[in-house]
């Protein structure tokens, strides 16, 4: 006889709260991994709590290995959506996606982390956070000054009716902002400083011509 497998079968829930709060847990699950350091991990669980909510009737992503992990829904009753628990889940999504930018940022891949800020922006344009990691993953790819003009856009957005939360959000995106400028300073400072050895290197032959046999047509009597 075979032996039975030690592995424990954790049953699909088929009800939208259920769904729900097996998002949440993976949610808190990818905060471990994030915390650990673990990146990876923590963007499969973010991802497998995307496909959870994208189960829930009425919801779909845009990526297609989300919409093949998102759980099928029974049609009954369980499974309506009220207004409180789309307000929920919309939320989520936006922290769910938002958390995966930051993976990508850092794991140091630009272009997945903007497409996650883009994705959390369309279902929130005013997440001041989601801003942000746009904007550091938009440093990733050295446009620094769209990252600044993005800070500027994120303060806009920052809650005004909690001080501390006010105080910390406007202090991480001055943050941000500050690394963008500095790194866009040595941008234009290595610009500058290559145009001075193209146009240094010009005047030096030229000077040397004119100390030399001359070019062109003067050099013919």
């Amino acid at each position: 006889m075979e032996e039975a497998s030690s592995r424990t079968i954790v049953p699909m829930p088929s009800d939208a709260r259920g769904k729900i709060d097996t998002a949440l847990e993976n949610k808190e699950k990818g905060n471990e991994f994030f915390k650990a350091g673990n990146f990876k991990k923590a963007v499969q669980k973010y991802s497998t709590a995307l496909a959870y909510t994208k189960g829930l009737p009425g919801r779909a992503s845009t990526n297609r290995v989300i919409d093949a992990m998102a759980p099928g829904m029974m049609n009954n009753d369980s499974n309506k959506i009220s207004v409180e628990m789309e307000t929920e889940i919309n939320e989520l999504e936006v922290v769910l996606k938002t958390n995966i930018a930051n993976c990508y940022i850092k794991l140091g891949d630009g272009e997945k982390a903007i497409k996650n800020a883009n994705e959390a922006l369309a279902l929130n344009p005013s997440a001041w956070k989601s801003m942000i990691r746009l904007a550091e993953a938009t440093i990733l790819l050295k446009d620094y000054e769209k990252a600044i003009s993005i800070c500027d856009r994120a303060i806009q957005h920052v809650p005004i009716d909690d001080e501390m939360a006010l105080k910390n959000a406007t202090k991480t995106i001055k943050a941000v902002k500050q690394n963008a400028a500095a790194l866009l300073k040595v941008e234009v400072e290595k610009q500058r400083n290559s145009f001075k050895h193209i146009f240094g290197k010009s005047t030096t032959n030229t000077g040397k011509r004119s100390n030399g046999t001359p070019s062109g047509t003067g050099a013919e009597v």
